[in-house]
């Protein structure tokens, strides 16, 4: 059943090379535990492997051949890392989308699976878990800032661009002139073209209109105002937002977390009334009970 279970973790497969190194210690707890009933321990080493393998699944972010992707982190970092959990502080990261993808709750079903079986618990797993699901939340805040759904202002490029960002500014320039063509030119050049083939009386509706919206726009002048004065205050409270969930984020970077210390930076968080999933907290409840000061997030 081992050798079966392995099979499920090539070592050439993104993010398996970690999940061996957490199996071969389930498979000793398992052993101490289960070692003469032998039915039992093949039952358990199973639903482990099952587990950790839907674990991996939602937690993939690169989607590059994994082959290619191993061989890579071998020629820049000289070791064989293979993360469950590819972070985007790794200098191989190469982003995801994070347009319409849920992957919070995606991640909810396999993660409560996990946390049921108290066995099986481990410290690599807990940092991943805890540096992914305060990663999509900053992703998604960040995403949420930039396309306006926080301010109200629909900002299309961010929208439309799906997270890219030079087609996010391609597509706002391009919005920007369109918008510059049809408010001060559209009209004007109608008119100018009537003018210019003999249509002077005609060319009065174009010019009227025009003159009708200026004078809207001047009346909307004030309210316009208030409007940007109340998105630009918005603004800045959702960027202390992100600040403070940066600052969680970044402390559940690096090879070692201090999950007491990371704690009190989520209750920060908190003071400014966003919500967490609250999956996030008891993993971290878990990590200080096993140690308050160290979770180890690296192979060694």
């Amino acid at each position: 059943m081992r050798a079966r279970v392995l099979e499920e973790f090539p070592r050439d497969s993104l993010g398996s090379y970690e999940c061996r190194v957490i199996l071969d210690e389930w498979f000793n707890r398992a052993s101490k535990a289960f070692g003469k009933d032998i039915s039992r321990y093949n039952e358990e080493i199973w639903d482990a492997s099952v587990i950790l393998r839907g674990l991996r699944d939602k937690m993939s972010l690169d989607k590059r051949d994994s082959r290619a992707f191993i061989s890579e982190e071998m020629r820049l970092t000289g070791r064989l890392q293979a993360r469950l959990w590819l972070r985007p502080d790794n200098p191989l990261y190469t982003g995801a989308s994070i347009v319409g993808v849920d992957r919070i709750s995606d991640l909810e079903k396999p993660l409560t699976e996990y946390l049921n079986k108290r066995s099986l618990q481990s410290d690599l797993i807990y940092a991943s878990i805890i540096n992914y699901l305060l990663f999509w939340k900053l992703a998604n805040l960040s995403y949420q800032i930039r396309s306006g759904e926080i301010t109200g202002r629909i900002n299309w490029g961010a929208v439309l661009g799906e997270g890219n960002f030079l087609a996010e500014i391609g597509l706002n320039i391009a919005f920007s002139a369109i918008q510059f063509f049809l408010r001060w030119l559209m009209l004007p050049l109608f008119a100018w073209a009537l003018a210019f083939y003999g249509y002077e009386q005609q060319a009065i509706i174009p010019l009227g209109l025009w003159a009708f919206y200026l004078l809207f726009r001047l009346i909307r002048t004030p309210a316009r105002w208030r409007k940007r004065k109340a998105a630009q205050k918005t603004m800045e409270e959702a960027n202390k937002y992100f600040d403070a969930l940066y600052k969680a984020w970044s402390a559940s970077c690096g090879p070692m977390i201090n999950p007491g210390r990371l704690r009190e930076l989520i209750l920060k968080v908190e003071e400014y009334g966003l919500v967490l999933p609250p999956i996030l907290y008891t993993i971290i409840d878990r990590a200080i009970q096993r140690d308050p000061t160290a979770l180890l997030t690296e192979l060694t």
